[in-house]
Protein backbone atom coordinates (compact mmCIF):
# COMPACT_ATOMS: atom_id res chain seq x y z
CA UNK A 1 0.00 0.00 0.00
CA UNK A 2 1.47 3.35 -1.00
CA UNK A 3 1.48 5.91 1.77
CA UNK A 4 2.15 9.45 0.65
CA UNK A 5 2.39 11.55 3.77
CA UNK A 6 2.43 15.11 2.47
CA UNK A 7 0.19 17.89 1.35
CA UNK A 8 1.31 19.56 -1.84
CA UNK A 9 0.07 22.93 -0.59
CA UNK A 10 2.24 22.58 2.53
CA UNK A 11 5.37 21.75 0.57
CA UNK A 12 7.35 24.79 -0.47
CA UNK A 13 9.56 22.89 -2.89
CA UNK A 14 8.04 20.94 -5.79
CA UNK A 15 11.39 19.12 -6.19
CA UNK A 16 10.92 17.58 -2.75
CA UNK A 17 7.46 16.26 -3.69
CA UNK A 18 8.74 14.91 -7.02
CA UNK A 19 11.59 13.17 -5.19
CA UNK A 20 9.18 11.69 -2.65
CA UNK A 21 6.96 10.27 -5.40
CA UNK A 22 9.99 8.81 -7.20
CA UNK A 23 11.27 7.36 -3.92
CA UNK A 24 7.86 5.89 -3.08
CA UNK A 25 7.77 4.22 -6.49
CA UNK A 26 11.23 2.72 -5.99
CA UNK A 27 11.35 1.15 -2.53
CA UNK A 28 9.39 -1.64 -0.92
CA UNK A 29 6.41 0.09 0.63
CA UNK A 30 5.21 -3.13 2.23
CA UNK A 31 8.23 -2.78 4.50
CA UNK A 32 8.72 0.98 4.79
CA UNK A 33 6.68 4.14 5.16
CA UNK A 34 8.19 7.42 4.01
CA UNK A 35 7.09 10.67 5.63
CA UNK A 36 7.87 14.26 4.74
CA UNK A 37 8.87 16.13 7.87
CA UNK A 38 7.07 19.36 6.92
CA UNK A 39 4.17 18.15 9.08
CA UNK A 40 6.51 18.62 12.07
CA UNK A 41 8.02 21.93 11.03
CA UNK A 42 8.66 23.81 7.80
CA UNK A 43 12.27 24.23 8.97
CA UNK A 44 12.96 20.67 10.16
CA UNK A 45 16.58 19.60 9.66
CA UNK A 46 15.83 16.57 7.48
CA UNK A 47 13.29 16.37 4.66
CA UNK A 48 12.14 12.76 4.99
CA UNK A 49 12.02 10.02 7.59
CA UNK A 50 11.72 6.36 6.72
CA UNK A 51 9.77 4.21 9.17
CA UNK A 52 9.54 0.47 9.69
CA UNK A 53 6.97 -0.77 12.19
CA UNK A 54 6.39 2.83 13.37
CA UNK A 55 10.09 3.37 14.22
CA UNK A 56 12.37 5.78 12.39
CA UNK A 57 15.06 3.73 10.66
CA UNK A 58 16.62 6.43 8.47
CA UNK A 59 16.56 10.16 7.71
CA UNK A 60 17.07 11.77 4.31
CA UNK A 61 18.10 15.35 3.59
CA UNK A 62 17.61 16.49 0.00
CA UNK A 63 19.38 19.46 -1.55
CA UNK A 64 18.13 20.32 -5.06
CA UNK A 65 20.51 22.31 -7.19
CA UNK A 66 19.84 23.91 -10.55
CA UNK A 67 23.10 25.63 -11.37
CA UNK A 68 26.07 24.23 -13.25
CA UNK A 69 28.20 24.29 -10.09
CA UNK A 70 26.70 20.95 -9.07
CA UNK A 71 28.17 18.90 -11.88
CA UNK A 72 30.46 16.73 -9.78
CA UNK A 73 32.98 16.10 -12.55
CA UNK A 74 33.74 19.83 -12.64
CA UNK A 75 33.74 20.68 -8.94
CA UNK A 76 35.35 19.28 -5.81
CA UNK A 77 32.56 19.49 -3.25
CA UNK A 78 28.88 19.79 -2.40
CA UNK A 79 27.72 22.54 -0.07
CA UNK A 80 25.41 22.16 2.93
CA UNK A 81 24.60 24.46 5.84
CA UNK A 82 26.80 24.07 8.92
CA UNK A 83 23.83 24.48 11.26
CA UNK A 84 22.03 21.66 9.43
CA UNK A 85 25.05 19.35 9.81
CA UNK A 86 25.36 20.26 13.49
CA UNK A 87 21.70 19.40 14.06
CA UNK A 88 21.97 16.12 12.16
CA UNK A 89 25.00 15.17 14.27
CA UNK A 90 23.16 15.99 17.50
CA UNK A 91 19.68 14.65 16.75
CA UNK A 92 19.50 12.45 13.67
CA UNK A 93 22.87 10.76 13.04
CA UNK A 94 21.56 8.00 10.73
CA UNK A 95 21.02 10.26 7.73
CA UNK A 96 21.78 10.18 4.03
CA UNK A 97 22.61 13.55 2.47
CA UNK A 98 21.37 13.79 -1.13
CA UNK A 99 22.07 16.34 -3.84
CA UNK A 100 19.60 16.35 -6.74
CA UNK A 101 21.38 18.05 -9.63
CA UNK A 102 18.48 19.15 -11.78
CA UNK A 103 20.58 20.41 -14.66
CA UNK A 104 22.17 16.98 -15.21
CA UNK A 105 19.39 14.81 -13.76
CA UNK A 106 21.91 13.10 -11.47
CA UNK A 107 21.77 12.31 -7.79
CA UNK A 108 24.80 12.35 -5.50
CA UNK A 109 24.64 11.09 -1.94
CA UNK A 110 26.61 10.13 1.13
CA UNK A 111 25.89 8.83 4.59
CA UNK A 112 26.34 11.49 7.25
CA UNK A 113 29.60 11.15 9.20
CA UNK A 114 30.56 13.08 12.33
CA UNK A 115 33.80 14.03 10.56
CA UNK A 116 31.80 16.20 8.14
CA UNK A 117 31.46 18.76 10.93
CA UNK A 118 35.25 19.21 10.83
CA UNK A 119 35.39 20.06 7.13
CA UNK A 120 36.20 23.47 5.66
CA UNK A 121 33.73 26.23 6.45
CA UNK A 122 32.70 28.90 3.98
CA UNK A 123 29.97 31.51 3.93
CA UNK A 124 26.98 32.17 1.71
CA UNK A 125 25.96 35.65 2.75
CA UNK A 126 25.98 35.42 6.54
CA UNK A 127 25.30 31.67 6.74
CA UNK A 128 28.12 29.22 7.45
CA UNK A 129 28.31 26.29 5.04
CA UNK A 130 30.48 23.22 4.87
CA UNK A 131 31.85 21.50 1.80
CA UNK A 132 31.44 17.73 1.42
CA UNK A 133 34.15 16.40 -0.93
CA UNK A 134 32.84 14.75 -4.09
CA UNK A 135 35.04 11.74 -3.24
CA UNK A 136 32.78 11.09 -0.22
CA UNK A 137 29.74 10.74 -2.48
CA UNK A 138 28.24 8.02 -4.61
CA UNK A 139 25.97 8.76 -7.55
CA UNK A 140 22.87 7.51 -9.31
CA UNK A 141 19.26 7.08 -8.22
CA UNK A 142 19.39 3.27 -8.36
CA UNK A 143 22.51 3.29 -6.19
CA UNK A 144 20.76 5.64 -3.77
CA UNK A 145 17.83 3.21 -3.46
CA UNK A 146 20.27 0.36 -2.75
CA UNK A 147 21.99 2.45 -0.07
CA UNK A 148 18.66 3.42 1.52
CA UNK A 149 17.67 -0.25 1.69
CA UNK A 150 21.11 -1.21 3.06
CA UNK A 151 21.42 1.55 5.63
CA UNK A 152 17.83 1.33 6.87
CA UNK A 153 18.33 -2.33 7.82
CA UNK A 154 21.83 -1.79 9.23
CA UNK A 155 22.53 -1.19 12.89
CA UNK A 156 25.49 1.05 11.95
CA UNK A 157 25.14 4.74 12.67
Amino acid sequence: MTKYNYKLADTADKDEVDFLVKLNNSINLNTYEIKRTNHISKYYSVDYQIFKDDEIVLNLELKSRTDISYIASEYKSFMIGKRKLDTIREKFKKTILIWNCKKTGKFYFTRFKNEFNDLDIGYMGVSAVQYIPVEECSSGFDELIKDINDYSTSSNV
